[in-house]
């Protein structure tokens, strides 16, 4: 479902898909459907946390420096050198750190 996030939304280097993600998850587990307030609220507070700690939420500001993006649609292999180049596990840790923090306090997990 949420493949599309990866390289900022369908590698375009927009929202971060980490942030993206964050956001799919504190929406389907804090939501009720109803309350776009609070809903909003959190994800906001949670983009804000992460942001404060990398700089950014947009992927291309992240990535800047490390690679180059040619606009193409097509991923590009999964190496050891690809890893190398990119934050992304850190920051995919970093959204599920932020993540989790807000699904404890709102009593979703322990």
């Amino acid at each position: 479902m949420c493949i599309g996030f990866g390289g900022g939304l369908a590698r375009q280097r927009l929202t971060c898909g980490a942030v993206s993600g964050m956001a799919f998850v504190l929406g389907a587990l804090l939501s009720d459907g109803k309350d776009k307030t609070f809903i909003y609220s959190v994800i906001q507070k949670a983009c804000a946390d992460f942001k404060n700690e990398v700089g950014s939420l947009v992927c291309g500001d992240l990535l800047e420096g490390k690679i180059k993006f040619d606009g193409s649609p097509s991923p590009d292999e999964r190496t050891t050198e690809y890893y190398k180049k990119r934050p992304c596990p850190d920051l995919c840790e970093l959204a599920g750190n932020i993540t989790e923090k807000y699904l404890k306090e709102y009593g979703i997990i322990k």
